[in-house]
């Protein structure tokens, strides 16, 4: 993850100002608009490594390989927090065969009372983007890594944030991690919500 004030090593200053976009004389650009093109810039070169790197696999493993990217949830909740995580919602769905948004409301400190509403609100700021629901796969938190304990997250309040995805239209979801070992969460618990016969698609 990269700050507003992460990588200016020469290296990284010397590609910024090749862009013909840097002006200002410090590493670090200070006036608002040319922030905005560095931001840009950060985050762009780095889906741009990915495509390389997708394109080695590509060249052994053929072009049947596909990509999915993990993207914090805040860059699409607010989209100037590109600053500090240089992700972007559109790069990403336009990059990759799937963008994978961390819904993991504990995670972010959201209360458990108020975890549904921050799982629509993201939904709603994704499905804002054409088509995106289409190539996004929601990972739940299968644990609260926010306690010292970093219990497991009860299996029914896993099924019900699943049940809320699929009511407000998403199609492609899963959770992490999954305790195959200790069965957490609960297979047979959790079995249902993965039926591809549910409401409200067969009311």
């Amino acid at each position: 993850m990269l700050t507003d004030f992460e990588d200016v090593s020469p290296e990284a200053v010397a590609a910024w100002r090749q862009t013909g976009m840097a002006h200002d004389a410090a590493p670090v650009p200070q006036r608002p608009q040319e922030r905005q093109a560095w931001m840009r810039f950060k985050s762009q070169t780095l889906t741009r490594f990915t495509l390389d790197l997708r394109q080695a696999v590509q060249a052994i493993r053929g072009p049947q390989v596909k990509t999915a990217r993990n993207l914090f949830a805040l860059p699409i909740l607010e989209p100037q927090s590109e600053a500090w995580f240089a992700q972007n919602l559109d790069d990403f769905l336009a990059a990759y065969d799937w963008t994978v948004p961390m819904a993991m409301p504990l995670m972010e400190s959201v209360p458990i009372d108020a975890s549904q509403a921050w799982l629509t609100r993201l939904v709603q700021a994704v499905a804002r983007h054409p088509g995106a629901l289409k190539k996004t796969i929601f990972e739940l938190q299968a644990r609260d890594w926010n306690r010292r304990q970093q219990n497991a997250i009860p299996d029914q309040q896993l099924a019900d944030w699943m049940r809320l995805l699929r009511l407000n239209g998403v199609k492609n979801y899963g959770y992490y991690p999954d305790d195959f070992i200790n069965n957490q969460p609960d297979i047979s618990r959790i079995r249902p919500q993965f039926s591809s016969w549910w409401y409200p698609d067969h009311d």
